[in-house]
């Protein structure tokens, strides 16, 4: 069966579940589902490459290692993408030749130890941006929520000026870290340097 007709069936299927446990089950039920319907459609939307410009964002250790665990669910940027929502974004992880063991990320998969300093280590899936301006206060304080930064942290980095929440959904934590040149630019030009913040990528054919 063709990728994507099999998906649009378990599509169909997941919308009517859903409509049975809205009735007979709990929040928690719902949400779950609904959680896998997003998702499936995210997918589909990729096999149909819905998404023409991804990006590559390039983070610290530090935080690359709190996106794996799940407790940062927003990454702060001073801009963001035009890019139409949602669009899939690759995480490099930054500091390739560090000494620091404070600042090596490593990754355990297949029975191995792969370093992901110098890598893209995963990817997710932004279908939300928020940005300071919304807030109706004058701080970072709709920010801190799953940044994992403070207000005093944010206030330094932002210095006035909006920053914008990209949300992180559907995390996906690569077996094995992939090399930047794995990626290229929107002109086709293989990415032998990562961006400093982020840039637009898509997979090197």
């Amino acid at each position: 069966m063709h990728t994507k007709s099999f998906f649009c069936i378990l599509l169909k299927r997941m919308f009517v579940r859903i409509l049975i446990f809205k009735r007979s089950s709990s929040s928690l039920h719902l949400k779950r589902h609904l959680s896998i319907l997003i998702g499936v459609f995210y997918f589909i939307k990729i096999e149909r490459n819905d998404y023409v410009n991804a990006v590559l964002l390039s983070l610290k250790p530090r935080f690359c290692n709190l996106i794996i665990s799940g407790a940062k669910n927003i990454e702060i940027r001073k801009n963001r993408p035009t890019s139409e929502l949602p669009f899939k974004v690759y995480v490099y992880c930054s500091e390739r030749n560090t000494h620091n063991s404070h600042h090596i990320l490593e990754v355990h998969s297949e029975g191995k130890i792969y370093r992901c300093n110098g890598k893209i280590i995963g990817e997710f899936i932004c279908e939300e941006i928020i940005s300071s301006n919304d807030s109706s206060t004058s701080n970072y304080s709709a920010l801190e929520k799953g940044s994992c930064l403070s207000s005093q942290e944010l206030s330094a980095y932002g210095r006035g000026k909006p920053l914008y929440g990209w949300q992180i959904s559907f995390f996906h934590l690569y077996d094995r870290p992939q090399g930047p040149e794995t990626l290229c630019t929107t002109e086709g030009k293989p990415f032998h340097r990562p961006p400093q913040s982020w840039c637009y990528a898509r997979p090197n054919m």
